[in-house]
């Protein structure tokens, strides 16, 4: 018969047997960049274990994974591995008697997180800022992008993590750290992947919500056009799409934006500007979709929409959490800006 459940090991033992009975509810939520992995487990306590000698302490260390049994078909088992991760804050209640466990994933080793360093990178590649700081925590590095700008910057007293983090964000990279790595992504490069799977509306689909919004989306189809070397300013850049046949006072006028990026960002890295202005754009058009478990699908893939109207198309997963025992995912989705 069908089922979805979850295996769990604290502190490297498995209590998936002992609390199988007992588990009320869990949720697996993952993001493909800036946020940390989360798990959430509600565990019934008729007999106060979890008060007594069961009681667990914030950093205590969990593994989850989802075991789906009979899923598309019988004998079709699987197994989704959730990461490792570290007790943030347990809490108990009554009535009844509830153990809660919430935990983020484990970042990596507390060096790369806390430890305040002071140093300055002078004409590194974002990749040899990353690989230096990998070596020197112990971690695995995967960077995974064309894009990788040289940079002269400065880390004045701010943990690795947090530095690489901000080069990260203001490059228009994703980074994630967990279970020893380092992962950093292009996210346009992300949309040039094949989809993975096709999500219908009819048959697939238990609960959608669609957006469309101009708000804080930029000029983000944008060409630059011109810019006035000695001032710093620039022109209206063309936009088939939103905007054609506006000046810029117009657009500005009618949608109550402003642009997305300074004249000097411009002059100084077109490409950066570009880049920034097509990130922008992926806050246009989104999309929340909760649908049964699909094998295949994680944060920062792409899959097709299709009988959605004038929103079926590629799109792309930033976020998913799976909730148990419905057996259920609930994606958020941006639509691909490039290709």
């Amino acid at each position: 018969m069908r089922s979805a459940t979850l295996r769990l090991l604290y502190n490297g033992v498995d209590i998936t047997e002992d609390i199988e009975e007992d588990v009320g509810g869990f949720s697996y939520t993952a993001a493909s960049s800036d946020e940390a992995d989360v798990i959430d487990v509600s565990i019934a306590d008729p007999h106060k274990k979890w008060l007594t000698q069961w009681m667990p302490k914030a950093g205590d260390k969990l593994t989850a994974a989802i075991l789906l049994k009979d899923w598309e078909r019988d004998g079709d088992s699987h197994v989704i591995q959730c990461g490792s991760y570290i007790l943030d804050e347990p809490s108990y209640s009554w009535p009844p008697h509830i153990q809660k466990l919430s935990a983020i994933s484990v970042a990596c080793n507390t060096s790369f997180v806390s430890e305040e360093r002071s140093r300055t990178w002078t004409d590194a590649a974002v990749s040899e800022i990353a690989a230096q700081i990998g070596r020197e925590n112990g971690l695995e590095v995967y960077f995974v992008s064309r894009y990788n700008p040289r940079l002269t910057v400065e880390q004045s007293k701010t943990a690795d993590l947090s530095f690489l983090a901000k080069i990260c964000s203001d490059y228009t990279l994703y980074i994630k750290a967990a279970d020893g790595r380092i992962v950093i992504l292009d996210p346009f490069e992300m949309e040039e992947q094949p989809p993975v799977t096709t999500i219908r509306e009819s048959g697939d689909v238990t609960r959608y919500q669609l957006r469309h919004t101009y708000l804080d989306t930029g000029y983000t189809d944008a060409a630059i056009t011109t810019v006035d070397a000695d001032t710093g300013e620039y022109h209206m850049m063309e936009d088939t799409a939103k905007y054609q046949g506006l000046t810029e006072e117009e657009a500005q006028e009618k949608y109550g934006k402003t642009l997305t990026v300074e004249a000097s960002e411009i002059t100084e890295d077109p490409v950066l500007a570009e880049r920034k202005l097509k990130k922008e754009k992926m806050k246009e058009y989104t999309a929340n979709i909760t649908m049964p478990i699909r094998l295949g699908v994680t944060e920062g893939c792409a899959v097709t929409l299709q009988d959605f109207g004038s929103w079926d198309g590629h799109w792309i997963v930033d976020k998913l959490s799976i909730s148990l025992p419905a057996g259920t995912m609930s994606l958020s989705l941006h639509k691909v800006v490039i290709g």
